[in-house]
């Protein structure tokens, strides 16, 4: 590798809006040299990452959407519950051969 040791892929970020053609034309780009037009900010922009620390349950809802965030929270409360009982069948089974007088 050499010279390419400390070279990390780079990141995009980026916000598209897709809108109808009126008002594409309406609020038309910069021409030649001219800078864009300014473009109101995201209103329901999500920082993911503070969201995810902050509020978890929030970020799942942010990123399976409204529909499917119950089948998910349901889903794996079950499957949380499902390994519990497996665990507790486990255990009490493997503490009757310890226990075993």
């Amino acid at each position: 590798l050499g010279q390419y040791e400390n070279i990390y892929p780079a990141r995009l970020l980026m916000d598209v809006e897709v809108i109808p053609a009126l008002v594409a034309e309406a609020r038309a780009v910069g021409q030649g040299r001219e800078g864009p037009s300014e473009l109101p900010y995201p209103k329901e922009r999500q920082d993911l990452l503070r969201l995810s620390i902050s509020d978890p349950f929030g970020a799942v809802k942010l990123v399976v959407g409204k529909k499917n965030y119950t089948l998910v929270t349901v889903g794996a409360l079950l499957a949380g519950f499902a390994i519990g009982l497996i665990c507790v069948a486990a255990l009490i089974s493997y503490g009757k051969e310890i226990f075993a007088i």
